[in-house]
């Protein structure tokens, strides 16, 4: 039986073999473009090269429910183990599909930690960004935890995910961490993205790209039909934030200029974020990442040793200044803190953001410390509530982003330059304060 596989097809059932160092592949296609059809070519191509793996060691294959997987993928990949003689069977109650003597463990998306207990040599993943971010991330997560088993001929483990991405969400967001990592040998993560396009499939009727071409706008046309990684304004909590506009080259603090910072506080961890103001423009200067609530003073005053430092935690952080000592501790750093009774809306805080970033009077310094704030703003989206998504862990972008949101809104609230944005029709918030 011979199959003419589209360029992107193609290049997913052989670059993992041939780039036998790389453990992360990603197929970002458009839809329609064959992300299905890859699946089941790579699934055929595992079972050829490796019947059997070694002692307790599976192939897994994710998809978004046992009953899509088995109506798309199970159902192709048998049709053509039918036509060539290769043995098929799908065992629905221990959902485990047998390909010649290779066996595959399915499960859902959704219910990953259903994977506890299995060992993986390959595990496919199939729609991935279709779940919220939050769920996509821990979904990879405990897949790239379970995928460890060596392959028989010496091959390292690996992972395949074949997805369209919905903006600049979960699967985004999993491949700019992977190209940031840095092993112990010191090496940064390789990971392998190949970008599928709907109008490259021509098993389609030309009519059916022409339709979806009408039916989106320029960027869901990168995303939904290109492959593309682009940030979709609909989906996203700031889309008035732009990576052109409101990103800038740092420049020398002023040792006198007075310094706003906002802090989100979670147990175990925090983030806070620095701010001036010029003109009527408000700048990050700085971000800071602590685990330790105790540091955060010090911290503060070591990188603005002589500047006027206001401080606009969390509502929530009443109770940790009732610690003993803890007053006296910001007295030392010379430090005026402004505790609100309650945090401000967040329909508020994100309106107010929002207008920063599109009347240009909010910018962001472009240096390390930075990104993750910089990431969150271009990213973060909302979850099925309609709610701007709250993350699971320290490296959940909601915790910068709303130390931002703390610190602007108050220094819309409380400076001169901003009455302008202050009379705009947004929802009052008139906070109460312990100096």
């Amino acid at each position: 039986m011979e199959l003419e596989l589209l360029r992107h097809q193609s290049q997913l059932i052989t670059l993992p073999f041939e780039h036998r160092d790389i453990r992360h592949f990603f197929l970002v296609g458009g839809y329609g473009c064959g992300k299905s059809f890859s699946d089941v070519m790579l699934i055929l191509e595992l079972a050829r090269r490796y019947p059997k793996l070694k002692a307790g060691a599976l192939f897994g294959v994710a998809s978004l429910s046992g009953v899509l997987f088995t109506t798309t993928i199970a159902n192709t990949v048998e049709a053509i183990c039918k036509e060539t003689g290769i043995r098929f069977r799908l065992d629905k109650r221990e959902n485990i599909m047998y390909v010649g003597s290779a066996k595959f463990k399915i499960f859902n998306l959704e219910d990953y930690t259903a994977i506890a207990g299995y060992n993986f040599s390959v595990v496919l993943l199939d729609e991935l960004d279709e779940l919220e971010q939050s769920k996509a991330l821990g979904a990879y997560k405990a897949c790239r935890e379970r995928c460890r088993v060596t392959l028989p001929d010496g091959r390292e483990p690996f992972m395949v995910t074949t997805t369209t991405a919905q903006g600049k969400r979960g699967i985004y967001k999993i491949v700019q961490d992977l190209k940031r990592e840095v092993g112990i040998d010191g090496k940064s993560t390789r990971t392998c993205v190949i970008h599928g396009r709907t109008i490259d499939n021509t098993n389609n009727d030309p009519s059916y790209y022409a339709d979806l071409y009408k039916a989106y706008d320029e960027q869901e046309r990168k995303a939904y039909l290109d492959g593309e990684f682009v940030s979709l304004e609909s989906g996203r909590v700031y889309p008035k934030y732009s990576m052109d506009r409101n990103e800038i080259d740092s420049f020398e603090v002023d040792s006198l200029e007075e310094v706003y910072i906002g802090q989100d506080l979670n147990l175990g961890y925090s983030s806070a974020v620095a701010c001036i103001v010029r003109g009527n423009a408000i700048y990050v200067v700085k971000a800071f990442s602590f685990d330790d609530i105790w540091t955060a003073p010090s911290m503060f005053r070591h990188e603005f040793p002589t500047n006027p430092l206001y401080w606009f935690p969390d509502s929530s952080s009443k109770d940790i200044f009732s610690l003993q000592g803890f007053k006296q501790l910001i007295s030392q750093m010379d430090i005026r803190t402004k505790i609100s009774t309650v945090n401000p809306s967040i329909i508020a805080r994100t309106t107010m953001v929002n207008i920063l970033f599109y009347q240009e009077r909010l910018f962001v310094f472009r240096q390390k410390d930075t990104a993750h704030l910089r990431e969150g703003l271009d990213m973060r989206g909302y979850d099925k509530n309609g709610n701007p998504e709250k993350g699971v862990g320290k490296d959940a972008y909601d915790h910068m982003t709303d130390a931002l949101e703390y610190v602007t809104f108050r220094i819309v609230q409380d400076r001169e330059e901003f009455a302008d944005i202050r009379q705009m029709r947004m929802a009052g918030y008139h906070p109460k304060e312990k100096v």
